[in-house]
This record gives C-alpha cells, structure tokens and sequence, in this order.
C-alpha cells in the first residue's frame, strides 16, 4: 500500500485570507492506495490510530465514488445510480437510478417517479410504475399478535406496510384477509395523508383511500374499496364494484350503485339515489330523498320500482290545466268531461258534438263522427270515435286523415272496427289519420271504430 501527502491540495481558508502559505495551516490530504483499483482520501490529521480514526473520506473504485462522514456513508455515485444521504432506511435520502427518482423522509417514500422497486429498505414498496406527491400515509408501528386496530391503520408486517381493510378488534395472528398492501402497482396519491393501495388506483386531497384495483377517491376522507369504484367529496364511500358516491356522507354500497346528496344510502345493486337522507328499499330501482337529519327522518319524495311503478310523495302538475294530486284526478284535462262517475262515459248527439269540439281541433270534409267514448282506466284515459268516410270507401291499404287534434292528445292505439284493421299515425302538424291495413275495403258512410290513449303532456 502506497501512501501520497499532498499539503497544497486544499488551503485554510484563514491562510489564504491572509495570504499565508504555510504548510503548517494548510489543510493536508492523504491519498491511499486501496487494492489495485481504488484510492482513498482523508484528512491528514486522521492517521488511523485509535485516537484519530479515519471517519471522514472519500473512496474512489471500480464501483464509482462514495463518501463517508464520520464513518457513515452519506452520498454515492456510480453505476448503480446516484445516493445522497446516509444508506439505511431511517434516514432522509434521494436515490436516482436507472428506473427512477425517489424521495424519502425516513422509512417513508414521499415521492416516486418512474418504474422499479423503490430502493426503500423496511417500507418494501410494489415493483412497477407509481407517482406521489405531497405527504402519503405511512406505518407508525409494527404489527404485533397482542394489539387491536382501527379500520384503515398503517403498520408494518415482515418490513412492508399494510392498511387494515376493517377494524380488529380482537388480537392474534396476521389474517391477510384483513389487510391490503399499502401502495398498489402504477397507483398514484396526492395530497396529505392519501392512500392508493389498490393497483393502478388513484387518491387525492386529505386523507382519502383508494384500496382496490382502479378504485379513484378524491376530496376529504373518501373511501373507494372495490374494483372501478370512485368516491368523492367529504366522508363518502363507495364499496360496491363500479359503484359512485358523491356528496356528504354518501354510501354506495351496491355494484354499479349510485349515491349522491347528504347522507344518501344505495345500499343494492344497480340502484341511484339522490337528495337528503333518503328510505333505502331493495324494491327500488331510482330514490329522491327528502329526510331530515335533525329529526332523525328518512323519506322519499320519489321512488320507481323495478317493476316500472312510479310513487311520488306530493302532487304532479303537467300542462294543459291537468294536475295529478292524491286520488289522481285528471278530469280537468278534458275540458268539462265528467270522468270521476263512471268508468266509461258516451257522449253522443249534442254531447258528443261538444265531446269531438274538444278532442279535434278540426274534422277534415269527407268525415263525420257520431259518437265520442271516453274511459279511465287509471291514470290513463282511452278515448273512442266512431266515425265514417261520406264521400266514398275507405280503400285497402290507404291512409285518410280524419283531422287535427287538440293539444295534448296523443294516439297509442287503434281499436279498429269490423273485419277491417287498422293502424294509427299521426303528423308533425298534430293530423290525426287512420290506417286500413285489412286487405278489403270498408264502403262510404260505414261506420267504424277507432281508439286511442290520451297521455298526459
């Protein structure tokens, strides 16, 4: 081994100052030669001895350059990348490499760009691509058989970071199924306090959760936990597969469910609920709620069922004077038409001269309708019309317009009449006409009978 002493490599600073150069306050440096392939420099003061050990020095080698401050490593460079900071992983650190940048407050990863395993000592952090930045959550304590936990708490288990998935309340051994990994593969986190655990999973704001694969959570204390599902807002959760929440203190719960509001719950598959505080019901497949949380109520203002069944709380008012309120009275909609006393009311004669006043707003020359039916049938009327071509027959396969019909009727439905077929339509400019589609002809002033539904609107 082969030692060199260079006096004038580094000067005190006092001497230069002074303009001083003596040997005596200059800073000298030892060059060693270490192997065949590498040198070494320290202080000269530093001889090795127990007295002066040689703590502060730089090694050059195959390798590259690493530097040592009081016998710790605190920076290296070389083929493997580029580290400043002490190499172990309670330390504050940057490590650049082949794959990526990293950041690291202690054991904790505060930031990552770029792919690979984050050189991250204990915290064992997922191989793959994933980004942070800002504060992410990380393990305070290691997981211990006689200790309880609380739902979404970080700890450490064989040097990796898990997150319960649900509070503990009974110690014992590790149960995987209660713990998620902490940062999944390709998840990003921003924000203070966030979690993205699940892959390809994404968390933002403070303190929100992202715990399964492509989940999305964002705002304040969100919690996405299930495949595509996506939180957002404050306190809301989705936990169904491709479930939404969205609000205050919305829950999702059901796959492909929907909530949104002030405490709303959809707590079944495929459901959507909006509004405040609503009565959640498996029945239902669309809730508006309109409870109160002060009183402790939960209510709807609307629900559709599966079935197509529509319940609203209050009334319905639509155009045309036609309201819709407790029992369903819609009498109001036919002008003078008297439909709460019977079931089926005729109007013919000069009644039935005021009825077809009402129904058409003009009868074509050619046509004459003697009678007018009306029927409620629910929350639906069925009007009828007898009527006749005068002028000649009502050909095979022809379409005659009979007239335009007043606002707010629509044609369903052809009754027909006789042997004959027939089908309706009508034009953009409201002209009721009727269809023969039976292959005969029906002869002039023959009298036939057709229908159709009056749908409110």
């Amino acid at each position: 081994m082969t030692t060199y002493t260079k006096e004038t490599a580094l000067y005190n600073t006092n001497a230069i100052a002074n303009d001083i150069d003596d040997a005596e306050n200059a800073y000298k440096t030892v060059i060693t030669e270490v192997g065949t392939s590498g040198i070494q420099l320290h202080p000269s003061g530093q001889d090795g001895s127990p007295e002066h050990p040689i703590e502060d020095y730089t090694l050059i080698d195959n390798n590259g350059m690493e530097v040592f401050d009081g016998g710790t490593s605190v920076a290296a460079f070389g083929g493997n990348g580029i580290r400043v900071g002490q190499n172990d992983s309670s330390s504050n650190r940057i490590i650049i490499d082949d794959d990526s940048f990293d950041v690291y407050h202690g054991i904790m990863q505060i930031a990552h760009f770029g792919y690979g395993e984050g050189n991250n000592g204990n915290n064992g952090v997922s191989s793959a691509p994933y980004y942070s930045m800002g504060n992410r959550l990380y393990p305070t304590n290691t997981f211990s058989t006689s200790s309880t936990y609380g739902e979404h708490v970080v700890t450490l288990y064989n040097g990796e970071p898990y997150i319960s998935k649900r509070a503990i309340t009974s110690p014992g051994a590790w149960n995987p199924s209660d713990w998620d990994k902490l940062y999944g593969n390709y998840s990003f986190a921003e924000g203070s306090g966030n979690v993205a655990s699940g892959s390809n999973s994404h968390a933002e704001g403070s303190l929100t959760k992202a715990l399964y694969l492509a989940a999305h959570a964002e705002g304040a204390y969100c919690t996405a936990d299930d495949y595509g599902a996506h939180a957002e807002g404050v306190y809301s959760k989705a936990l169904g597969h491709s479930s939404h929440a969205e609000g205050n203190y919305a829950l999702a719960r059901g796959s492909a469910s929907h909530a949104g509001g002030y405490l709303t719950t959809a707590a079944y598959d495929y459901q959507t609920v909006i509004g405040c505080c609503n009565d959640n019901k498996s029945t239902n497949l669309f809730e508006i709620g309109n409870g109160d949380e002060g009183d402790d109520v939960y209510s709807n203002a609307l629900e559709l069922d599966w079935s197509g069944n529509l319940e609203i709380a209050g009334g319905l008012t639509a155009g045309n004077d036609c309201a819709i309120d407790g029992d369903l009275d819609i009498s109001g909609a036919f002008n003078g038409f008297d439909m709460t006393a019977v079931s089926k009311t005729t109007y013919s004669g000069s009644s039935g001269a005021t009825a077809i006043s009402q129904v058409f707003e003009t009868v074509n020359t050619g046509f004459s309708i003697s009678t007018v039916y009306v029927a409620k049938w629910g929350p639906m009327c069925t009007i009828q019309i007898e009527f006749a071509r005068t002028s000649g027959a009502i050909n095979s396969t022809n379409t005659f317009e009979i007239g335009k019909l007043a606002t707010g009727f629509r044609p369903a439905y052809f009754v027909g009449g006789g042997n004959n077929s027939f089908a309706a339509c009508i034009s953009s400019a409201g002209t009721f006409a009727a269809r023969n589609v039976s292959p005969s002809n029906v002869a002039a002033n023959t009298t036939v009978r057709v229908g159709f539904t009056y749908i409110l609107g």
